[in-house]
């Protein structure tokens, strides 16, 4: 994310024209600062976190579209072995 971009962000969430929970510069707003230290050291795996939380929800991974539920209990578990 550029400067501009950020900024952006804090604009429209200042006007309320984007609501907190879309907003990607409060992402991290209540992570605790031990797992951003991991993020940002490559400890954690962000990404595959999102992979993990889509699936979970029950949507592709690639997509976004409702794919459902079928198989969830090793949903996880196969993203990991992915990886």
């Amino acid at each position: 994310m550029t400067t501009a971009e950020y900024k952006d962000y804090q604009a429209a969430a200042s006007l309320r024209l984007i609501p907190d929970d879309v907003n990607p510069i409060l992402l991290f707003f209540q992570t605790e600062k031990e797992l951003l230290l991991d993020l940002f050291n490559g400890k954690l795996d962000a990404v595959q976190f999102a992979k993990i939380e889509l699936r979970n929800r029950g949507f592709d991974i690639e997509t976004g579209r409702w794919i459902g539920w079928r198989n969830n209990e090793n949903v996880s578990e196969e993203l990991l072995l992915a990886h």
